[in-house]
């Protein structure tokens, strides 16, 4: 039987955010990555860490992409990406459930800091 996942595969430098779990990681850098599908485009980002991840293919990297809304708002806030280039890296992990939504809205993933 054949290996349905090998087609439409792409080979990137990075795991989705989702494949790491909760574990935690180190963000060092982070570049506009956004996801496109035909003529849709979604906002995305490419999270470098100090950490290594072992992609499905036994490829190593050390950067993490996601469209994750809120993560993605969070990691091109301004402050934080001057924060970044100062040279500032930050350990934080994207806890598996969801935050509640204040007013009452789906839930949502969010990075928080990690001990």
């Amino acid at each position: 039987m054949g290996d349905f996942n090998s087609f439409n595969q792409k080979s990137g430098d990075s795991i989705n955010l989702s494949e790491i779990g909760d574990k935690p990681f180190t963000i060092t850098a982070v570049e506009d990555s956004p996801y496109t599908s035909g003529e849709d485009s979604t906002p995305g980002v490419k999270i470098t860490t100090e950490e290594n991840w072992e992609k499905a293919d036994g490829e190593s990297v050390n950067k993490i992409h996601t469209t994750r809304r809120a993560i993605v708002s969070m990691l091109t806030d301004d402050k934080f990406t001057e924060a970044l280039a100062k040279g500032e890296t930050f350990k934080v992990k994207c806890p598996a459930e969801k935050v509640k939504s204040k007013s009452g809205g789906m839930g949502y993933y969010t990075l928080v800091a990690a001990d």
